[in-house]
């Protein structure tokens, strides 16, 4: 889709002919968003689109592919760091709460053996 800020009318053979004078900016639309801009009119925040040209900038480059599946494995991996530290902490508390019980249990036995 193109918009262009000034275009010019010329009639000849029986017919107005439109040219455009500047380009002023390119977007491309996949068929599913076309379809969604023109079926819901102001309608929320609108449709993503993809600018291919702007005057000062001229042709950009298509946006960087992410990969949707590394995503998910780093955000997994960030998960699973995060639980085994989790453990890791449940453990440290559970061996000085083991590591206690068994000094206080060895203290009462001692007292109890010098009765």
């Amino acid at each position: 889709m193109t918009h262009n800020e000034t275009a010019e009318k010329e009639r000849h053979l029986n017919r107005d002919w439109f040219h455009k004078k500047k380009h002023l900016i390119e977007v491309e639309m996949s068929q599913t968003q076309f379809a969604e801009m023109i079926t819901s009119l102001n309608v929320g925040d609108g449709v993503p689109c993809t600018i291919r040209y702007l005057p000062d900038k001229h042709r950009i480059e298509d946006p960087p592919d992410t990969s949707q599946r590394q995503i998910f494995e780093n955000e997994f991996k960030q998960e699973i760091k995060k639980l085994s530290l989790n453990i890791e902490d449940g453990i440290k508390i559970m061996c000085f709460t083991i590591g206690v019980v068994l000094y206080i249990s060895i203290v009462f036995l001692a007292m109890f053996l010098q009765l």
